[in-house]
């Protein structure tokens, strides 16, 4: 989650930032979002609430979770009901 924490501060401080850095940074702070919701899928409120509570919603990015779930975050998000792509990299 500490992606979701620094996308929290980008929030944040992109309403403090003057209209010259905003329209210069927009495109490739739109892309980076474009590559995350890539590689992530909605939860729409099916397991990530069951970890921590969920921000409001134009915080989007706090109710994403990777499409590949491996490893211990994938096991905990698929017992809690996630939906993405089972890979197990032991034996891929």
């Amino acid at each position: 989650m500490w992606e979701s924490c620094c996308r929290n501060w980008l929030h944040e401080a992109w309403l403090l930032l003057d209209e010259h850095i905003v329209q210069l940074w927009t495109p490739r702070i739109k892309a980076l979002d474009d590559r995350y919701r890539a590689a992530t899928v909605d939860d729409d409120r099916q397991a990530l609430a069951q970890f921590h509570r969920l921000p409001s919603p134009d915080l989007w990015w706090w109710r994403r979770h990777p499409c590949v779930l491996t490893g211990d975050l994938g096991r905990s998000l698929r017992s809690a009901g996630a939906v993405g792509i089972d890979v197990d990299l032991d034996t891929a």
